[in-house]
């Protein structure tokens, strides 16, 4: 196993069978990734791994699950830990990967909409909205909260993934009901770091990876890494090329996507540190459904109007940190900008004419975060207060085309329904003050309290 479960404080962690820290590689070794038989070069780094730290236990994981770093063992809370092991080993990409893999995670979809821009993640039951507002269980990359449209980041250079259970408002904020997703990527360091990564699969599937990281200058730090990957998928099309005359059948669900991802460590001291981070993502293909014949057990979707969809994503990111004698302040602060296109075939069906229903959405989201809390981590008490604020400017443009939509399935004929416009503009602004403090009298024992008051309005 290379899944770390979160427990109680104190709670025995004698069923754990292994545990991965992160792995410094000279560049020589890492080259071999390059190759299509980089899976063996991986299965020696982590062979290699177990020899070097056999007595590695939970007292190893850090985390950073109430905004200080803290080993697993000691946060009262119900934490899935994502190794970087686990990252490669079991194949993870994004945070929908983590489905089925993690207990109590999920998704919950607009059945009504199908597609990427309708996904929201549950936990334990709790976070689905099927009106496509803000989620219940929302992911944060670095401590910066990411907006709904942005959730599913590539995982590209990730240290290590937190999946916090429960809810999380006091520290975490708004939309946070079900718990939070906390994604950290590796920041770059002094040793240069470098990682190629190819694999081809079945479908037409290809990825490729590649990231580099190391000291410019004294203090000064800087990576950069992307990911391309494609796919035909497993989904075939034979109605289009039957509407010209042609044989065969074409992708439902081809798809391919590209990231990248810059940063930078400045430290001019001991006392100040800067992290700056600048990142894109692109996808583009077929959502394929709704249009597979129910109980025919084939991969064939029925459907007339197959236009690609596309998502972007970009975002800035800036974290800086002042460690003074007695406090440290931090400030968090990021922008991201986020576009999505999702037409499909309303009916799923080859007979019916058009159907066509389109979904476009835009979305920028600004934030910022000022925390001043307790620098020393061994004192009893550890004690932090802080201030956020927000704005979230949302765009959906939607429209239908059913002129040949006779029944919807529930009695209601919707002959020569078509709508041009069905728009929403939305703009929420918000700010936040909040504190929270812990006592430790004894190793056993630990008294937190915290509180948030949150002010929003919505346009």
């Amino acid at each position: 196993m290379i899944w770390v479960e979160g427990a109680r404080r104190g709670e025995n962690r004698s069923n754990w069978e292994m545990q991965m820290r992160r792995i410094r590689q000279p560049v020589s070794f890492i080259a071999c990734g390059l190759l299509i038989g980089s899976m063996g070069c991986s299965m020696s780094t982590i062979a290699h791994a177990q020899e070097a730290n056999p007595a590695d236990d939970s007292d190893g994981i850090v985390v950073t699950a109430r905004k200080r770093e803290e080993t697993l063992t000691s946060v009262p809370a119900s934490i899935d830990v994502v190794t970087p092991a686990a990252i490669e080993t079991k194949g993870i990409t994004n945070t929908s990967d983590l489905i089925g893999r993690l207990p109590g995670l999920s998704t919950s979809s607009d059945i009504n909409s199908p597609g990427r821009d309708f996904l929201s993640l549950v936990i334990r039951g709790v976070g689905a909205n099927a009106g496509g507002g803000d989620p219940a269980a929302p992911v944060f990359v670095d401590g910066i909260y990411q907006p709904r449209l942005g959730f599913d980041t590539r995982y590209l250079d990730v240290e290590r993934v937190e999946v916090l259970k429960g809810p999380q408002g006091a520290l975490f904020g708004r939309n946070t009901e079900a718990g939070a997703i906390a994604v950290n990527f590796r920041r770059p360091g002094p040793d240069t770091q470098v990682r190629l990564f190819a694999e081809a699969d079945s479908l037409f599937s290809f990825r490729s990876q590649a990231s580099v990281s190391g000291g410019l200058a004294e203090g000064v730090y800087a990576g950069a890494s992307f990911d391309v990957s494609t796919t035909d998928g497993y989904l075939k099309n034979a109605v289009i090329p039957a509407l010209s005359g042609q044989d065969g059948t074409i992708s439902a669900d081809r798809a391919r996507s590209y990231q990248g991802r810059v940063s930078m460590v400045l430290k001019p001291s001991d006392r100040f540190e800067a992290y700056l981070t600048a990142d894109m993502q692109e996808w583009r293909g077929q959502t394929g459904l709704p249009g597979v014949p129910s109980g025919c057990h084939c991969y064939r979707v029925n459907s007339d109007y197959q236009i690609e969809g596309v998502n972007r994503n970009r975002g800035l990111t800036a974290s800086l940190t002042w460690h003074g004698e007695a406090v440290d302040i931090v400030s968090l602060n990021g922008y991201r900008k986020l576009d999505s296109k999702l037409p499909f075939d309303f009916d799923g069906g080859g007979d019916r004419g058009p159907n066509r229903h389109d979904y476009r959405n835009a979305q920028e989201f600004y934030s910022t975060e000022l925390r001043v809390e307790s620098s020393d981590g061994s004192a009893p008490l550890q004690w932090m207060t802080g201030f956020y604020a927000f704005r979230d400017k949302v765009q959906s443009r939607r429209s239908y085309d059913l002129r040949d939509f006779d029944d919807m399935g529930i009695g209601i004929p919707t002959t020569g329904l078509t709508i041009d416009h069905q728009d929403v503009d939305l703009t929420k602004e918000g700010w936040a003050a909040f504190g929270q403090a812990s006592y430790s009298p004894t190793d056993r024992l630990e008294i937190t309290l915290g509180a948030r008051y949150g002010h929003e309005k919505v346009k």
